[in-house]
């Protein structure tokens, strides 16, 4: 779908699209080291949610982007999967006890696996019966709700445990 919505939607052509693709992992590799000691210098909490808050961002500028704009927001992409993949790994390494974190890293996949599944399936129906814009405006929305989450819940002040 996301493609679709750049080649077909926004009018970038796929030239332009290839750009854009190589622009995610690009910058995931650029921001890769430099990502984990932010996340030393500055704690994980801060990361995680300004990943957060970049998808917001990184969802106004596809909206209506162009292939600049849309060339950025694959850049910010990058740049949040860096930062809360690493953040994420760091903070569940201090909180859940070696002998546990194969079972939650297999719960927590296995919720990313369920998402994954109904994400395209729900979005596709949205493009195809609403709007080609709602599926992603959507996320601007649902996106809140771990920010929320990770703003009241996670106390970076406690004693890591592991």
């Amino acid at each position: 779908m996301l493609t679709l919505y750049i080649v077909k939607d926004l009018a970038i052509t796929e030239l332009q699209l290839s750009y854009i693709m190589t622009a995610l992992p690009a910058s995931m590799i650029i921001l890769a080291i430099p990502s984990g000691k932010l996340i030393d210098v500055v704690g994980k909490k801060k990361p995680i949610m300004a990943a957060f808050i970049l998808w917001a961002i990184v969802i106004a500028l596809f909206v209506k982007g162009d292939f600049l704009r849309v060339l950025i927001a694959m850049m910010l992409v990058g740049a949040l999967m860096v930062l809360s993949n690493s953040a994420i790994s760091s903070l569940q390494t201090g909180l859940v006890p070696k002998e546990h974190r194969g079972k939650v890293n297999g719960g927590q996949g296995f919720f990313r696996l369920i998402a994954s599944s109904i994400g395209p399936l729900s979005g596709g129906w949205l493009y195809d019966n609403v709007s080609h814009e709602v599926p992603f405006l959507i996320q601007i929305g649902l996106v809140m709700i771990p920010l929320l989450m990770v703003y009241f819940w996670i106390d970076e002040n406690e004693e890591t445990l592991y």
